[in-house]
């Protein structure tokens, strides 16, 4: 488990054996749930092909845990955000913005709804927040009679029975 540990949710990075051939690198969340039981949820970041190189995995994950002990958990579980859409192991413009499916409330703000918060703010425009030089002169181009003829000209037909 990555340090500090918390009394709700925490969360570990983790190489595991997917199958004999590949190898998984995932991010892992931990919270005691109701009974006393521990509650699990994982997250694929990226897989790697056992038989190339066994140790790109592990190099991965050090980059990640090196993320974290520099900047924190927000920032290395963006990171595995960013990495994890990367790879389409998660979709970068899902309707549900959270990493984990279960469990508590993530102790991070994913990139994701950051983004969704960012495009819910109303953003008030006013006549002095607009700069003169952002004003376009709009032209107007008179239609072209033409432009749907030429569009949908298909030509003769050389197949029989077809009248165009």
């Amino acid at each position: 488990l990555l340090e500090p540990i918390d009394d709700t949710v925490n969360y570990a990075i983790a190489v595991n054996p997917a199958d004999p051939y590949t190898n998984e690198l995932v991010v892992e969340k931990y919270w005691k749930d109701t009974g006393g039981f521990v509650g699990y949820d994982t997250m694929t970041v990226n897989l790697f092909d056992s038989e190339d190189d066994p140790a790109e995995a592990e190099g991965e994950k050090q980059v990640l845990l090196d993320l974290h002990a520099a900047q924190g958990l927000e920032a290395m579980m963006h990171e595995a955000e960013r990495r994890a859409e990367q790879h389409h192991y998660l979709r970068p413009e899902r309707s549900d913005p959270a990493l984990f499916r279960h469990g508590p409330a993530d102790r991070f703000q994913t990139l994701r709804e950051r983004e969704l918060v960012q495009v819910s703010q109303p953003v008030e425009v006013t006549p002095e927040s607009i700069a003169l030089d952002d004003i376009q002169e709009i032209v107007i181009v008179p239609p072209d009679d033409d432009w749907f003829t030429r569009q949908y000209d298909f030509g003769p037909s050389n197949e029989p029975g077809i009248d165009l």
